[in-house]
């Protein structure tokens, strides 16, 4: 929009827009050209927009170009005018309320060689970029380490615009001992470095000292952020860090000295005080141990082991603190002692030997706790009671045999193993069981088959179809089951299922068969009758009886058929 004012002067006004995009893939991409609505008229900007994503850290540099602004379009020739026109900051949008802010002066339009930086950010600088915005770094010093050394781990945010920490989840650290840093002065400041063939600036979010626990190639694990700024728009943006690998070994065999424990690693010094020095038997002197030094402080000390002197558990207290970036302190063991015997004992000295992974050699830090005056129990108390079974007491080796006063001939002790006979019963057992298993399992089976074959015998189903008859009370049902008897009487004396055959043809295969003429007869007669008693509407009970004792004969007289049939036709019944 264009207004004249006063001499003449053609004054200019407009409005900006601008939108944020985040690319998702690589490519060439169109981007349709914007519209706005001003006064309810709808404007569309001229050109063409034409974007090309590569992949991040090989974008090419503009020489001249500050990598921290983005174009604004002039007012003049475009729908869209600009309130300031040429290159905007992204810093000076969001004030200090963002913590990682850019200022406009800190940060070249052409980056330097990464040796005219200055040492710090040297040691920050990167020859590839993970992301062209903002990405989290993980850092250890060092990164190769002995099985207890303090490896100080810093989790550092590299960004190129304006933004805020919102979320911050720590790496999981699972073969790392854990403590907090104090960062040191100065690196709440954000360094200017080199990443690829761009300015960033790097700033430390946290710092922690890690002591390994085994050895091997240790992972940190991820540190996970999210991030919140005006050019993300509305949403959130997660970065993951680097999975950081350090090398750990155990500290080296050679000149290792007798009794270290492996992690004790650092710089320790050992001093004790004993009061009193003088007590009686059955009470106790206190011994209080005090450690000091930088490093994981070992959590027990190994005291000296004498015949007759008790030393319970101790009580501790310790203090941690962080110098020169190094975890430190002091620790206590509060050591109750107890003597069993009077005399002057000599306590002994506490050794810790430990490695000194900066000098790389073997220390052994330890202290003179001298002698104890121990008087006999007062009397009457229960020390003395117990003195003489102390006197006679051989300490640990009471219980070991005792040594050979006179030479003698060797006698071999008898033979503790096992009896032949029951080495031989147990080694047999097994396989003997097996075979007594499977032959039990073989014979079952058999007489499970027997079983079903003889529910399936017609004979034992003619005799069960005689007590149906004999059990029915009305005739006809006891001709039907006259009848049924009948059919399986002969099967099981000819294997003829007689069910299936005419009454016309039945006596010549019963015939056939082996079968008496005059049996076979009588057979196909009771059928007949079987089936005129069946079809009467109301039988008289005569004729049933009559069905029913003849029945009973024939079928006695087939079942002892069965047994004089030639072995041919009874294998025949049997496969049948």
């Amino acid at each position: 929009m264009a207004t004249f004012g006063s001499g003449g002067s053609v004054v200019m006004r407009g409005i900006g827009a601008s939108w944020q995009l985040v690319a998702s893939e690589r490519g060439i991409f169109d981007i349709p050209l914007p519209t706005v609505i001003i006064d309810g008229q709808t404007r569309t900007a001229l050109g063409r927009l034409r974007v090309r994503v590569v992949k991040a850290g090989s974008r090419p540099r503009v020489r001249g170009r500050d990598p921290f602004a983005f174009p604004i379009p002039s007012p003049l020739g475009r729908p869209f005018g600009s309130l300031s026109g040429g290159r905007r900051r992204l810093g000076g949008r969001f004030g200090h309320s963002f913590p990682f802010q850019i200022d406009d002066d800190t940060v070249p339009d052409e980056p330097d060689e990464p040796t005219q930086l200055p040492l710090k950010a040297r040691r920050l600088a990167m020859s590839t970029e993970p992301d062209p915005y903002v990405f989290v770094r993980l850092m250890a010093a060092p990164d190769h380490a002995v099985v207890g050394e303090q490896v100080t781990l810093s989790y550092y945010v590299y960004y190129r615009t304006d933004l805020q920490l919102t979320v911050q989840r720590e790496p999981p650290l699972a073969d790392f001992l854990r403590h907090g840093l104090d960062k040191a002065p100065g690196t709440n400041e954000a360094i200017i470095t080199s990443v690829g063939r761009w300015r960033y600036h790097a700033k430390m979010l946290d710092q922690v000292a890690l002591f390994p626990l085994r050895a091997g190639r240790l992972k940190t694990g991820v540190l996970t952020t999210k991030f919140k700024g005006r050019r993300f728009g509305a949403r959130q943006v997660e970065r993951k860090s680097n999975d950081l690998e350090i090398t750990v070994r155990e500290p080296p065999l050679e000149d290792r000295p007798l009794g270290y424990r492996l992690g004790d690693v650092g710089r320790f010094k050992l001093t004790a005080e004993v009061t009193p020095r003088e007590t009686r038997v059955g009470e106790s002197v206190a011994v209080l141990v005090r450690l000091t030094g930088t490093g994981a402080l070992p959590p027990a000390l190994r005291v000296p082991e004498r015949t007759g002197v008790e030393w319970l558990k101790p009580e501790k207290r310790e203090e941690l603190r962080v110098r020169n970036g190094k975890i430190g302190g002091w620790r206590t063991f509060g050591y109750a002692v107890r003597f069993a015997k009077p005399g002057q004992v000599r306590l002994g000295s506490v050794e810790l030997p430990y490695f000194d992974a900066v000098k790389a050699e073997y220390h052994v830090a330890s202290v003179d706790l001298g002698d104890i005056s121990v008087l006999p129990a007062a009397p009457g108390s229960a020390a003395d009671a117990g003195a003489e079974l102390a006197e006679t007491d051989d300490g640990p080796f009471a219980t070991l045999a005792k040594p050979r006063t006179s030479l003698g001939p060797f006698e071999a002790s008898p033979d503790q193993g096992f009896e032949p006979r029951l080495l031989w019963g147990l080694v047999l057992t097994p396989p003997l069981g097996v075979a007594v298993a499977g032959l039990m399992f073989r014979a079952g089976r058999r007489w499970r088959q027997r079983r079903r074959d003889k529910k399936q015998d017609p004979a034992v189903m003619a005799r069960r179809a005689l007590g149906t008859m004999r059990q029915a009370a009305d005739g006809k049902d006891q001709v039907a089951a006259a009848e049924r008897a009948i059919h399986l009487a002969v099967e099981a004396a000819t294997t003829i299922k007689s069910r299936g055959v005419l009454l016309v043809d039945l006596a010549d295969k019963l015939v056939a068969k082996g079968l008496l003429r005059p049996l076979v007869d009588e057979v196909v007669e009771l059928l007949e009758r079987c089936a005129e008693v069946r079809f009467e509407p109301t039988p008289a009970d005569e004729a049933a009886a009559g069905v029913v004792r003849t029945a009973q004969r024939l079928v006695k007289q087939l079942l002892q058929t069965r047994i004089e049939l030639p072995a041919a036709d009874q294998e025949a019944s049997g496969r049948a």
